[in-house]
């Protein structure tokens, strides 16, 4: 197939692949093999234009091809933090004018996507778009006051997507 007939993500993917592979070849010692380059490599958005399916193994595989390099990755998806263990993920934290480095907190190695995007590494309170959020919640409120007709229409909203 020809390159440009390639999907955005697979031209990005071999774009920084191939970028990457050239800067090996650059910097290896004449007579040296790939694999036993040592160095820093630093991805911005690792993520960007990968099909999930990717983004849960990229980083492995990355790391596997090339032991002996080490790689600084930045990322937003929660399916990359999901793929790496704890010591392995770092947060940026800005407050005020002052960014800071932090570890994970929380273990989320191998957690599912909604779970990463509820724990403390991303802070967020609810993964669903906010109109319903704020449906489910007053049909909860409603619910807890003793209106069972709001009650059955909350059952049948978070049952939504659910049935076979």
């Amino acid at each position: 197939m020809p390159f440009q007939s390639l999907s955005d993500g697979y031209r990005a993917f071999i774009g920084w692949v191939a970028d990457l592979l050239y800067h090996l070849c650059f910097g290896c010692p004449s007579g040296k093999k790939l694999v036993d380059n040592h160095g820093i490599v630093l991805v911005d958005e690792v993520d960007l234009h990968l099909h999930p399916k990717w983004q849960m193994s990229v980083v492995e595989t990355v790391a596997k091809s090339l032991p002996r390099m080490q790689f600084v990755m930045t990322s937003h998806s929660p399916l990359i933090a999901g793929s790496l263990e704890r010591t392995n993920v770092i947060r940026l934290r800005v407050s005020g004018s002052r960014s800071y480095v932090q570890r994970a907190e929380d273990n989320v190695h191998g957690l599912d996507a909604d779970q990463i995007l509820l724990s403390k590494l991303f802070g967020l309170t609810s993964t669903r778009a906010r109109p319903k959020n704020d449906e489910l919640d007053e049909l909860t409120r409603k619910a807890r006051s003793g209106d069972t007709n709001a009650a059955k229409k909350l059952i049948e909203a978070m049952a939504t997507g659910l049935e076979e």
